[in-house]
């Protein structure tokens, strides 16, 4: 039997896949593919599932001929073959012609409209697990659950069953776990497929459940702080996203298309950066889909060896454009802190392919620069050299950084590692108390209150729910215990549990949680104008401090010492008593221009 060969495909059309009459015998897959016109609108469902770096290495027999397409693709045509599955079938991996780059360049563009027009989109997450059929068959029971609890409770026993749950032990914890650590959820592509999606029902082997069920139950674990339970104490990698989070975001970028009608590339980029892809360049063209026209009309998809090589120059042409479409500026800024090191692509520009050091800083909270947040940052009028290396742009310097407390706050949710004095909580509360002699020495007072770093050391913001600008009361509800637990895991980590109550445990966990938030991969620094803050763990001695016009949070700046007048954008930080706009209405402020590089 020959290999497959695709044929030419007329213009306005596409290639759909249907199943043959008589089902498979001995385990093989066999289909046909079409060409269809667009404009016909025929009724076919089309396949959301992850590639996850796998090579096309098994056979089906297409139209009477091999064809080589991947595991996943393999799994999820078998299930549906033995599900009768009736409908017409749009899969990009077997309905685009890979091995073409033509016919890539032709096709990806148009993603967001297969999904969009197709009458479903089916998830395909995998084969089961070992309890996710116990979970698919619970989900209504547990959606129950999860719809009376308003806030974080405590994951023991008797707190669960006193909420229709199961026991921390119980295999649907494990089950549930499973099913949101699936690659599926860590795709960038996905967003827009099921964003678009007009339908969407998601598949774990033969079990089946609507989009909105699974959704609505990682928005319940997360709600009750119970997704350590899921994740069986696992540390969360903030270069990653995983179905917890990520489950819940296609939806709110459906609803922000629903009311704007269409999702703005500035934002559409800045999550791309902690979802995967098999291309790097497909960190900008898996979200296209999303975006107005205008927009995408300005960012050709190029799957060239050379773009594939350089895929950073893609990465500059996307922010290009999205300033030219968007008031992103703060955005790129604080998307471009901490990037991995990449030649040729400026410090300006976020490379998109390189993993999060640190959690994002809660920016909606936040109004630095003063003016209405919101509004295009007046005096960061901003313009790209043609070359596309430099952004010229204008800011205030507000300070420049003294001395800096490299970053090694690194919490640990697994209690194996918490303890003892070479635990994390020995490292931690170490760490906190630098920070506060460099706070002292910096406010030249040896008994200063201890509120203002406190409040630095979380952004102004408790998590879980989160809490903006705490009052002091409820502030220290939560700092109390969490020193108490630290010191106690520090010296005594076998009696640890006994020092706090179960109440405390869990306001305690906001705090730690906040910290792991805003210090994990970052310094403390102070400032030769008697200021502290959070900043980039590259931050160091002779750093700018500056602002944009209403723009969210301080950037840090870093002279080029070969070239004057040029700078390197170091990245975003929280500074205190600065983060509403105070330095506005404390004095004028002289707007600098800055040439970042």
């Amino acid at each position: 039997m020959s290999l497959f060969r695709y044929a030419d495909l007329p213009e306005h059309s596409f290639r759909l896949l249907s199943f043959e009459a008589n089902p498979a015998t001995h385990g093989s897959i066999k289909c046909k593919i079409e060409n269809h016109s667009l404009a016909s609108e025929p009724d076919y469902d089309a396949l959301s599932y992850t590639w996850n770096a796998e090579k096309p290495t098994k056979t089906i027999i297409c139209n009477g001929q091999h064809l080589l397409v991947t595991p996943s693709v393999c799994e999820a045509l078998f299930i549906f073959q033995q599900l009768r599955h009736e409908r017409l079938i749009w899969i990009d991996g077997i309905c685009i012609d890979q091995s073409d780059r033509h016919d890539k360049e032709r096709q990806v563009p148009l993603m967001g409209t297969y999904y969009s027009n197709a009458a479903s989109v089916i998830v395909w997450l995998g084969p089961s697990g070992s309890f996710t059929d116990l979970v698919f068959e619970s989900i209504d029971q547990l959606l129950d659950a999860f719809e009376g609890i308003e806030g974080h409770i405590l994951a023991s026993e008797s707190v669960l069953r006193s909420h229709s749950l199961a026991a921390p032990k119980d295999n649907i914890w494990q089950g549930i776990g499973d099913i949101y650590s699936r690659p599926w959820f860590q795709r960038l592509w996905i967003v827009q497929e099921v964003a678009l999606a007009q339908q969407t029902l998601v598949y774990c082997g033969l079990r089946a459940t609507e989009w909105r069920q699974l959704a609505n139950l990682a928005s319940g674990v997360c709600r009750a702080g119970l997704t350590n339970l899921a994740r069986a104490f696992e540390n969360v990698d903030p270069s990653r996203t995983d179905g917890f989070s990520g489950a819940m975001f296609p939806d709110f970028v459906a609803e922000y298309r629903r009311k704007h009608k269409t999702y703005p590339l500035h934002s559409a980029l800045h999550f791309a950066r902690s979802r995967q892809t098999s291309e790097p360049v497909d960190k900008v063209y898996a979200v296209l889909g999303l975006v107005d026209n205008d927009a995408r009309d300005q960012v050709p998809v190029d799957y060239s060896e050379e773009a594939r090589k350089e895929f950073w120059n893609v990465y500059v042409n996307a922010v290009a454009v999205a300033l030219r479409t968007g008031s992103g500026l703060g955005w790129l800024l604080m998307e471009a802190s901490s990037q991995e090191a990449l030649q040729g692509l400026p410090s300006w520009c976020p490379n998109f392919n390189s993993t999060l050091k640190c959690f994002a800083l809660p920016y909606q909270f936040f109004n630095a620069g003063g003016g209405s947040l919101g509004a295009s940052p007046e005096g960061s009028n901003c313009s790209i050299s043609d070359d596309k290396k430099r952004l010229s742009l204008q800011a205030y310097q507000i300070d420049s950084v003294m001395e800096t407390i490299p970053g090694t706050w690194q919490w640990h949710v697994e209690p194996a590692l918490q303890g003892g004095p070479d635990g994390c909580a020995a490292r931690d509360w170490a760490w906190m108390n630098s920070c506060l002699e460099l706070a002292r020495k910096t406010l030249g007072q040896r008994n200063i209150s201890p509120e203002a770093l406190v409040r630095t050391l979380i952004a102004d913001v408790l998590h879980e729910p989160p809490t903006p600008s705490p009052e002091v009361r409820s502030l220290f509800k939560s700092v109390f215990p969490a020193t108490v637990y630290l010191q106690a895991l520090r010296n005594l980590p076998h009696l640890a549990h006994k020092a706090v109550s179960d109440e405390e445990k869990i306001l305690l966990q906001r705090y730690l949680n906040a910290m792991n938030l805003v210090c994990g991969g970052r310094s403390f620094f102070a400032t030769t104008g008697g200021r502290f803050g959070i900043g980039p763990a590259e931050i160091r001695e002779g750093d700018l401090v500056c602002v944009l016009r209403s723009g969210r949070v301080p950037f840090v700046f870093r002279a080029v010492l070969e070239q004057d007048g040029l700078y390197e954008l170091v990245g975003e930080a929280y500074v205190h008593d600065v983060m509403k706009g105070e330095i506005f209405e404390r004095e004028e402020q002289i707007v600098k221009y800055f040439t970042l590089v």
